[in-house]
């Protein structure tokens, strides 16, 4: 199955995705440098981003301009896929853990519904009754299945249709969310393209999926 699974291509430009993890308002009254700062903290999941980028924000949509782009206190040209910095906008945007930067013009797909290959991994079956927890980027959301597509046969890769799904089994859902995310297709971006399911009374991870 996995070698079914849609690859990234190497020739393929990533779009700046940067979800926030922590934002950064040091308290020290003594240094009047860090009055103002307001820092915004995460990993680049995707692409780069230079000073003097245009960014926008998610969800607010609100626009700015990257001033800074720093680790350890040290100023960085640009910031690249994999690398953990923080972000310093010219101008003072509400923004907090969850939210996402993104370059201006590059939106990702914002929805509270999506479609995904999902892999089952509780020994519990899923209840489409019950309520379970999203769990993409930096990003959390209560979610309900809203339909099985089909279930793949790992034996003959056929597709077949499905009321549930069992420990293993690997289907095209739906999902319905309480909250939009900011995700690309699995095949542009491993980063913002995957996600996991998890059972909020036992904290257990139960399933895991790509978004189409």
């Amino acid at each position: 199955m996995l070698e079914a699974a849609p690859a990234i291509h190497s020739e393929h430009v990533e779009k700046f995705r940067f979800p926030v993890q922590y934002v950064c308002r040091p308290q020290d009254s003594a240094n009047p440098e860090l009055h103002d700062y307001r820092g915004f903290m995460g990993r680049v999941e995707s692409g780069e981003l230079h000073i003097g980028d245009r960014v926008t924000v998610l969800p607010s949509g609100l626009e700015s301009r990257v001033r800074d782009i720093q680790v350890l206190g040290e100023s960085l040209p640009r910031a690249v896929a994999e690398q953990s910095v923080s972000i310093l906008l010219a101008d003072e945007i509400d923004i907090s853990r969850g939210d996402m930067i993104v370059r201006s013009g590059e939106l990702p797909q914002v929805s509270k519904n999506i479609d995904a290959m999902l892999c089952w991994l509780s020994e519990s079956a899923l209840d489409p009754r019950r309520k379970y927890l999203l769990r993409h980027t930096t990003r959390d959301s209560k979610a309900m299945l809203a339909a099985i597509a089909f279930r793949v046969d790992i034996n003959s890769m056929q597709q077949q249709a499905a009321e549930r799904l069992l420990m293993n089994d690997i289907a095209r859902v739906s999902l319905r969310l309480a909250q939009p995310i900011f995700a690309d297709p699995y095949a542009e971006s491993r980063g913002t393209g995957a996600f996991i399911i998890v059972d909020e009374s036992t904290n257990n991870t139960v399933a895991a999926g790509m978004i189409l």
